[in-house]
């Protein structure tokens, strides 16, 4: 079935389900990976949990890195096109991580991972409110989050079942299949947006928001190991807070900025992402720390460890369907 085809059928609901198909990929691996953690750091010779972290501090580094740079991405190429071009980008970075026989392979191929794991879900997002307009974004973002949030709990489930009856290595195969069938879905189904021709990029936005990102996150990181007063930290710290302000100024006076940071003005927007950022940090903040904390000070095996950390998503699907319950 094509694209004309498709059309005797409702295209929002047709956009939704290919659009889940290649994002929900990302969230999945988000907590599948969490469970690996010991394993991975015995099986690639790990010195410390120092090193093998950067398996996933280096994939949330490069999501940070090129989310400010989607809304761009996507007027400029359109979100048929790079939505194509970040599942490629993630499925065969997938396969390589899969393939690593190192701990140096398999954190260069996690941060290609995130560069195309970091774009797939505004992108799919953008999709999706082009195809359903505004009025109804509310309900459609109900039912597309539940099985978004479903998926951090089938994650540490299936990863601890991977790992501890199978091999590390298919926590990243599964993804592979996934991305195959969203590529072909995508490809088939999706229409292509608008594309803006002539619009310039922002590197006054792109060369102060993305390095104050990083730097902060880098200073969480090292804290951890060399305490908050360290100089490395808090210089890392105050070259964050300096660029993040000249991105605030930037992005307030640009034509064309990154972000469209007038959105804040918005009582509601604003606490719509306040408690967003809560939500978020409080689930996938535990489900890093607890199977660590389950594995290594109470001798769980990956499997039942996955059981345990799935409960915090399980819960958020339940949570999420407040989008829809009232329609």
């Amino acid at each position: 079935m094509t694209v004309d085809k498709a059309r005797r059928f409702d295209y929002k609901w047709v956009a939704l389900a290919v659009v889940l198909c290649g994002t929900i990929m990302t969230i999945l691996d988000s907590t599948i990976v969490n469970i690996a953690i010991p394993t991975l750091q015995h099986d690639l010779h790990a010195g410390s949990y120092t090193d093998i972290e950067w398996v996933v501090t280096g994939y949330l580094l490069a999501q940070g890195a090129v989310i400010p740079l989607t809304g761009w991405a996507t007027d400029r190429w359109g979100t048929k096109r790079l939505y194509l071009v970040t599942i490629v980008m993630f499925t065969v970075a997938s396969m390589l991580c899969g393939i690593s026989q190192n701990l140096g392979e398999l954190i260069l191929f996690r941060v290609i991972q995130g560069v195309g794991g970091g774009m797939l879900m505004p992108i799919g997002m953008t999709i999706i409110l082009q195809a359903v307009g505004p009025q109804q974004m509310g309900k459609v973002m109900g039912i597309f989050g539940v099985p978004m949030l479903i998926a951090p709990a089938v994650g540490p489930v299936l990863g601890g079942w991977f790992v501890q009856d199978f091999s590390w290595r298919l926590i990243f195969y599964v993804n592979v299949p996934i991305g195959i069938v969203a590529f072909v879905a995508a490809t088939r189904f999706l229409r292509e947006s608008h594309r803006t021709a002539g619009l310039r990029l922002d590197l006054g936005g792109l060369l102060t928001g993305v390095p104050a990102v990083l730097a902060l996150m880098y200073a969480v990181d090292r804290s951890a190991d060399l305490g908050w007063s360290s100089p490395l930290v808090e210089s890392l710290i105050v070259v964050s807070v300096l660029l993040m302000t000249a991105f605030i100024v930037r992005q307030l006076r640009t034509p064309e900025p990154l972000l469209q940071l007038s959105l804040f003005r918005d009582r509601t927007f604003s606490w719509a992402m306040g408690l967003s950022f809560i939500v978020v940090t409080a689930m996938f903040g535990t489900m890093l720390l607890l199977p660590l904390y389950l594995q290594e000070v109470h001798g769980y095996g990956p499997h039942p460890d996955g059981t345990v950390a799935a409960a915090p998503g399980g819960d958020g699907g339940c949570l999420d369907a407040a989008g829809w319950l009232p329609h």
